[in-house]
């Protein structure tokens, strides 16, 4: 699940990039008329810091969580045996 957040990230970081690379061929381009030419725009830059803090926050938990654990139960306090849980306090 956490793997799903980084390949997310990446994703969104080809698209925002291909069309990007989209505006600078067309601003370059000769033949493009000069009224309808793009620039890169906030919308850009804002989908690639999204997509970069994506991938970072995705790195993150994929780091820290743990993955599936060794299978055993967790360690619980032992209950007693009039059926009151025990109360062992140091």
């Amino acid at each position: 699940m956490f793997f799903c957040s980084w390949v997310s990230g990446l994703l969104a970081l080809v698209g925002v990039s291909w069309y990007g690379h989209r505006i600078a061929q067309e601003f370059y381009n000769p033949f493009t008329p000069t009224n309808s030419r793009y620039e890169f725009g906030s919308a850009l830059y804002v989908g690639w810091g999204a997509a970069c803090l994506t991938m970072i926050g995705g790195s993150f938990l994929c780091c820290n969580c743990s993955g599936g654990g060794s299978g055993k139960a967790p360690n619980y306090p032992a209950s007693s045996s009039s059926g009151q849980p025990a109360r062992d306090y140091v």
